[in-house]
């Protein structure tokens, strides 16, 4: 029985379409000329070594031209024949992030960054020393140019939509913003870890710091990433510490004018108010007249209320 042999990756799944024979694994095409060269006879016994070869040289090509897709497509068919490549296995969610949509981004993220620890993990045991550091750097870079992809493609879509959803907007920024930071901070993390890459984990802590939403960070995770910046660059981890310092100055500046105006509308609401309950007890029980009664009763109020006042800003200065 004669059949079909794609000459590129060797598969026997190869079905007609239309004028073409199409195979089913790497998407190549022939015609029928080129299709009855491809006959074999007899039992079919399938190479798996050149087809994963095959594959490889498909998926890099893809990759070489960015041809995201592609690339998806042949490194999940790898991960199929050989589960425990480290390229297979975070190339293939690399690239299934990359093709995600604007509101996929966040998932998509998160979905490379908890792929990291075990690619990590493949190379350090499977991957001879000598070339280790080439293939984590190589993932690094490119971990590294998938966010700056995303956030283009985020402040794209927010300065379209800002100014008909200014507060759906800034969500979705400060969402895909911290996805980010999480994920180049992990990814740092990782580099320590399991390879000891100190200095390149370190320019990202601070390009985190510098370049990422590192503002929508929770104040606990801005004060762990200083330590790690000081950890390698005391100065720069110092400069952090300041500037966390004096947001949170200006904040407890804020809150406190916050605070005062509203306890300045309520003085000028309540004083008028507490005078004249004192001043109708004040005016009953005395022989004075009741606008002196007013009078006497606003000043002991506003003599009090000033009082308060004082206290609250002594406070705060010793705050």
């Amino acid at each position: 029985m004669k059949t079909l042999k794609c000459d590129l990756c060797g598969s026997v799944e190869i079905l007609k379409n239309g004028d073409f024979f199409v195979c089913q694994h790497c998407g190549c095409k022939y015609t029928a000329e080129e299709a009855r060269k491809l006959m074999i006879e007899g039992k079919v016994s399938i190479d798996n070594s050149q087809k994963l070869k095959n594959l490889y040289i498909l998926a890099r090509r893809a990759r070489s031209e960015n041809n995201i897709t592609n690339a998806e497509n042949y490194y999940k068919q790898i991960l199929l024949e050989e589960p425990d490549s480290w390229e297979a296995n975070f190339y293939s969610v690399y690239y299934a992030a990359a093709n995600c949509k604007i509101g996929g981004m966040v998932s998509a993220a998160y979905s490379v960054s908890n792929c990291l620890s075990s690619t990590f993990k493949l190379i350090k045991e499977r991957v001879p020393q000598i070339e280790q550091k080439m293939f984590y750097l190589q993932m690094t870079l490119d971990v590294k140019n998938l966010m700056l992809m995303f956030r283009s493609a985020m402040t794209d879509y927010a300065s379209k939509f800002n100014a008909a959803d200014p507060s759906g907007t800034f969500k979705f920024m400060q969402d895909n913003e911290t996805a980010f930071c999480h994920v180049l901070i992990n990814l740092a993390d990782k580099l320590i870890d399991l390879f000891d890459e100190k200095d390149t984990a370190q320019k990202i802590y601070k390009e985190v710091s510098e370049s990422y939403g590192y503002k929508y960070l929770p104040r606990a995770e801005r004060e762990a990433l200083i330590y790690k910046i000081r950890g390698g660059n005391f100065d720069y981890g110092q400069k952090l510490k300041r500037d966390l310092a004096k947001e949170d100055s200006n904040k407890k500046a804020t809150d406190f004018f916050n605070n005062f105006l509203a306890l300045v509308i309520l003085f000028f609401v309540l004083c008028p108010i507490l005078a004249a309950a004192f001043a109708s007890g004040y005016y009953l029980s005395s022989n004075v007249s009741y606008l002196k009664a007013f009078g006497i009763s606003y000043t002991i109020v506003v003599v009090i209320v000033g009082i308060l006042i004082i206290c609250l800003f002594a406070i705060h200065k010793h705050e």
